[in-house]
This record gives C-alpha cells, sequence and structure tokens, in this order.
C-alpha cells in the first residue's frame, strides 16, 4: 500500500479524539497507526509547520575514499565493477572495509557517476512489428547494373516495398526522378500485388479481374482519395464487393 503523509487535518481529529478516546482509537479514526500517533504525541506539530530536512541521515561511508582510490581508476576505465572496486579498497584498507556491507552504496555510486560522466551510450527505439501494420519502402538507383535496351543503357531506379511483419516484398521499375507523384504510384503497384495474393487465396478470382476491378476503384477515386488512400495505406473496400 502507497505511503500518505499526514496532513493537518488529521492530527487535529486525532488531538481532539484524545479527549474522549484512547490513543489506539483515536489513530484508527484519523487514519494512521498507533505507531505515527506516538510520534505525534512526542512532537505535535502541524504536519504544514514541520520542517523537511532533505539529505543524509547516516554518515558517508566513501567519504575521504571515493576521489582519492576509486574516481581515478574509473576515470581509466569506466567498465569496471562495483564488486571489483570494493575489493580494491579492501586491499587498501582492509580495517574501513572488513566486509561487504558498503556494497549497495558503492553500486549506485558508480551508477550514478556513470550516468553523468561515462561514455555516451547507443539509443534504440524498439519496435514491435504487427501483422499488415507497418511497411518501408525506398528508391534505389540502379545505374551499377547497366542495363541496355537496344544497346541503349537504361537508367532507372527501383522502388523497393517490403512489409515488416511478413518480409513480404514488392519491387517496381521507376522511370525518372523521385517525386510524391512516383511514390504514390509505385506504392499503388505494391497494393495491387498485396491485395491480389490476398484476395485471390480466399477467392479464386484471376489476376486479370482483380487488378482491374482496383483499377476503376482507384480511376473513380478521384486525387484526393487517391492521396488519402495511399497515406492510409489501404485498399478501397468496393474494390473487393
Amino acid at each position: 500500500m502507497a505511503y500518505k503523509p499526514i496532513n493537518d487535518q488529521q492530527l487535529r481529529l486525532y488531538m481532539s479524539d484524545l479527549r474522549y478516546h484512547s490513543q489506539r482509537t483515536s489513530a484508527a479514526r484519523a487514519g494512521f497507526s498507533e505507531r505515527t500517533a506516538r510520534r505525534f504525541d512526542a512532537n505535535p506539530t502541524l504536519p504544514s509547520n514541520r520542517k523537511i530536512v532533505h539529505g543524509r541521515t547516516v554518515a558517508d561511508p566513501l567519504e575521504g575514499y571515493w576521489e582519492g582510490d576509486i574516481l581515478p581508476l574509473l576515470e581509466r576505465d569506466s567498465a569496471l565493477q562495483a564488486v571489483t572496486l570494493l575489493r580494491h579498497l579492501q586491499g587498501l584498507h582492509p580495517l574501513a572495509f572488513p566486509d561487504d556491507r558498503i556494497r549497495r552504496t558503492l553500486e549506485r555510486r558508480v551508477r550514478q557517476w556513470r550516468a553523468l560522466n561515462g561514455p555516451e551510450r547507443d539509443i534504440i527505439f524498439r519496435q514491435t512489428p504487427e501483422p499488415g501494420r507497418m511497411a518501408q519502402s525506398d528508391f534505389t538507383h540502379a545505374e551499377e547494373l547497366e542495363v541496355t535496351i537496344a544497346g541503349q543503357l537504361f537508367p532507372h531506379l527501383l522502388y523497393h516495398f517490403v512489409m515488416v511483419y511478413s518480409r513480404w516484398e514488392h519491387v517496381g521499375v521507376v522511370l525518372g526522378g523521385e517525386s510524391f507523384t512516383v511514390r504514390i504510384s509505385r506504392r499503388m503497384g505494391a497494393d495491387f500485388a498485396r491485395s491480389w495474393a490476398r484476395v485471390s487465396r480466399h477467392s479464386g478470382q484471376s489476376f486479370h479481374g482483380i487488378v482491374g476491378r482496383l483499377a476503376d476503384a482507384f480511376m473513380e477515386s478521384g486525387l484526393n482519395d487517391l492521396v488519402k488512400l495511399f497515406c492510409d495505406g489501404g485498399a478501397p473496400a468496393q474494390a473487393f464487393t
């Protein structure tokens, strides 16, 4: 159960009930434990008037050893583990560190030092692909292939489309440069092929029949719907009805 600070109203209720009830009953009615009630009996100052003390409540066990014995080692090799540093301290100061009681403190101090002064870490945004939800596409210059038609070089690009989850791929030839219009048309080509593969498996329709119905639906939708279709990543429902 999460701890909730005692407020002034609870303390006033407790002090008022003490005139008619026992300490245990008054504490229960105020909503805190009998142990807390004893603490308030010793110091009845309202919580809002209490001075909050931040900082250490015990002496730092690494004071006098951190900067002189540990920090130089970490600056030379930031990958050193806290247990290795503790063994080093125990070898230098066996009387000051006879056991492993400061191991947790040392681990926390080393972790804080690495966060502020250690080497930079690579940031990785992990992605969990879902079926049919994520795709990647890009253009590739194909000059290195040296494709020729009738003895003439055929300059072109390749549009590569991949579904992230299934690794289904589609490649289309692009004449000219990269543009949003070209990306839409090539994405449509990938959607045609993907839709045919999906629908033909369930309906038994031919490739030409599916492509023809898709093309009619795309032509009827207009340019605005075409752009929206590209951004949404889907095919019009009427193409399959």
